[in-house]
């Protein structure tokens, strides 16, 4: 099951604005349910009318989770590959099942580029350096933004066999990271997520004369044949655009202000807007149907996020009671475990950071604590409704996990 986030952190967003917020990218590991490989043949069906969004108050001081550490060693599995390289950090996990991951990130070495993939079997227990594609990684911030081109920021895998890395272009493995090959004719890969069988991939392109193009393709997991998906197909749009969430048999994808649903064998259908006149991230959860829309107004270096969910595809929307969530300006990642378990991260070098997990679907929220020498999170996902994962920032060799819906939680080594 691989966790599932907005993320997906996908477009990592410049500081929000007094007014609103720019498309949140979800990163995402989230449960998987068999979806049509190819989804071309539906079409895009108009809105439904929605009220506008209530105004956001400020959360109170939430109380933060107890912090446990790892526990020994169980007689881990032999891993495959060499050691993890020295001084390796984490940049982006993905995660195949409970007990098995790859985290991208990069260490140290003589000869550029220095980007590494480390694997794990049993849980973050014990690790084991892998073949990482041949592309180096881009600006360290969590929210640099535009991609480079030729760089490699996220890594995801659908299956212990095939993966994908992207970022400023897409590269591929289908035999377990043994080895990798670019994807041709793909410019940007803003975003990329995996439903089942189906790996949904936001591509986008600009032109030298300003005009961009952004939209969504759509490939089976064991092929790199990505094609266009009817309706949504890459437009022009005012700039680098777009994001794509999954989980629990859903799959949102946000693009230019307008969202669309997909879910088992019905086609991709336009929802109503959440959080008008506010910006926003909608979000699908690793368990369940229930969509979480995180609605965003940002003032004085901080955002505050208030919760809607939709039980009927995006059709309609409740708004939730509890108060708006602060958290420093800078998010990195959105993500839902369920209905009632939601996680919001952010970082930011000058105005610091935070992780806050809510039990009760946002009504309130948890702090958890910010270790030692990092200044915020850089990711946060959801793999069941209640196992979520995480990393920190600035990048560091630790991966932390928790199986408690965020009460308490392990730091695993990597090393």
């Amino acid at each position: 099951m691989k966790p599932t986030g907005h993320h997906r952190t996908h477009r990592r967003p410049p500081l929000v604005a007094a007014a609103a917020l720019a498309v949140l990218f979800a990163a995402g590991c989230g449960g998987r349910a068999p979806l049509p490989m190819l989804p071309t043949t539906s079409a895009v069906a108009p809105p439904p009318s929605t009220p506008a969004a209530e105004p956001t108050t400020p959360a109170p001081t939430p109380t933060a989770p107890v912090v446990e550490p790892p526990g020994a060693p169980r007689h881990p599995p032999v891993l495959a590959g060499g050691p993890v390289p020295t001084g390796f950090t984490a940049r982006s996990v993905t995660f195949v099942s409970d007990r098995q991951a790859y985290v991208l990130g990069d260490a140290p070495c003589r000869r550029a580029p220095c980007t590494s993939v480390v694997r794990t079997l049993d849980g973050g227990r014990s690790w084991r350096g892998v073949p990482a594609p041949r592309a180096p990684l881009p600006a360290l911030a969590p929210t640099a933004w535009p991609e480079s081109r030729d760089t490699v920021r996220q890594i995801r895998f659908a299956t212990g066999r095939d993966g994908y890395a992207y970022g400023g272009g897409l590269w591929t493995t289908h035999n377990g990271a043994r080895t990798w090959r670019r994807v041709s004719g793909l410019d940007t890969v803003l975003d990329l997520e995996v439903d089942g069988r189906t790996a949904y991939a936001v591509v986008g392109h600009c032109t030298g004369l300003g005009e961009c193009h952004s939209g969504l393709l759509a490939s089976s997991v064991s092929a790199d044949m990505f094609r266009p998906v009817i309706g949504l197909a890459p437009r022009p749009v005012g700039g680098l655009d777009g994001a794509v969430s999954t989980g629990g048999g859903t799959s949102v994808f946000s693009l230019d202000h307008a969202r669309y649903v997909h879910r088992a064998a019905s086609g991709w259908t336009r929802i109503s807007e959440p959080c008008r006149p506010l910006d926003g991230s909608v979000v699908a959860p690793a368990s369940g149907s229930t969509l979480s829309a995180y609605c965003a107004e940002g003032a004085a270096g901080s955002v505050y996020l208030s919760i809607r969910h939709s039980t009927d595809l995006g059709r309609h929307w409740t708004t939730g009671s509890g108060p708006a969530l602060r958290l420093p300006n800078g998010l990195t990642a959105l993500t839902a475990g369920s209905a009632t378990t939601l996680a919001a991260a952010a970082a930011h070098p000058d105005l610091g950071g935070g992780l806050s997990v809510s039990r009760d679907g946002g009504r309130t929220w948890s702090a958890v604590p910010t270790p030692g020498k990092s200044t915020g999170w850089r990711y946060v996902g959801a793999r069941s409704a209640t196992a979520l994962v995480a990393l920190v920032d600035p990048p560091a060799p630790t991966l932390w996990t928790s199986d408690t819906a965020g009460r308490t939680w392990t730091v695993h080594p990597i090393r």
